[in-house]
């Protein structure tokens, strides 16, 4: 008997080990590719409706996201900000460079963010996609924001940051419900 309960011991412990190995297991971008929409009451008041899109570049291993969020600033005011990125394998395994802008031979590549343009990157973590955007402001401070949109069985989950300087830390998370694949 003692055996069988030794068995069982490295059985449940190769199990286990199984598990937590699968969970560090980072996704396909394909398994994020997809529509989805979702709305936010933030902190600032303001709220948000949302809208995400990851899609497929054909012909190529790029992937592209898309992202437009209006903002309810009050009854009868909004503001809508859309950014549509490309983003295409960098030299460094698991980081996505972003291909917003072309060089002279026409090949794509990120925008410099000391001319004022943002430097732009994603990576996926385990089930989570993060899209980093870095801004230079005009006085030499910083302004960074990071996109981290979750798989879950509903769709996607958002948690929005934005740290400029020294101001206070804007936290955003919302509910993101797949509408399409």
């Amino acid at each position: 008997m003692p055996v069988f309960k030794y068995l069982m011991f490295c059985f449940l412990l190769l199990l286990a080990v199984a598990r937590v190995n699968a969970a560090e297991i980072d996704r396909p971008i394909e398994d994020f590719m997809g529509h989805y929409i979702g709305h936010a009451d933030s902190e600032d008041g303001m709220g948000r409706d949302m809208s995400v899109t990851i899609g497929e570049i054909p012909g190529s291993s790029d992937y592209f996201v898309e992202w437009s969020t209006v903002i309810h600033k009050s009854k009868t005011r909004t503001k809508r900000v859309t950014y549509n990125i490309r983003f295409q394998d960098s030299d460094r395994d698991g980081i996505h460079a972003s291909a917003m802008a072309k060089d002279v031979f026409g090949k794509s590549r990120p925008l410099d963010p000391l001319e004022g343009d943002p430097l732009v990157w994603a990576r996926i973590k385990g089930d989570t996609h993060v899209v980093y955007a870095l801004i230079i402001t005009e006085d030499g401070g910083y302004d960074l924001q990071v996109y981290k949109r979750t798989l879950n069985d509903e769709g996607l989950w958002l948690d929005f940051t934005r740290q400029k300087d020294n101001l206070p830390k804007l936290e955003i998370s919302a509910q993101l419900v797949r509408v399409s694949q």
